[in-house]
């Protein structure tokens, strides 16, 4: 899974709280690199599912900190 996050000191992006806030066009760029930047590799392959919520990315985050603590 991958996370969208914004500078928190950066008054051009700290207005996003939400993955909707963000411009369209922004999210389709993203969709776009996620679904090719594996292509030159022969043994992996992706899946774009879509997006998730804010608490969704909280709950990955901290899944990938319990699982980095051992």
């Amino acid at each position: 899974n991958k996370v969208v996050c914004v500078p928190l000191h950066d008054p051009y992006w700290n207005r996003y709280q939400e993955i909707e806030q963000l411009p369209e066009l922004l999210r389709q760029e993203i969709d776009q690199f996620f679904s090719v930047y594996k292509l030159l590799e022969p043994d992996k392959a992706v899946t774009v599912d879509g997006w998730g919520s804010r608490a969704e990315a909280e709950r990955e985050i901290a899944d990938a900190r319990r699982r980095a603590a051992g």
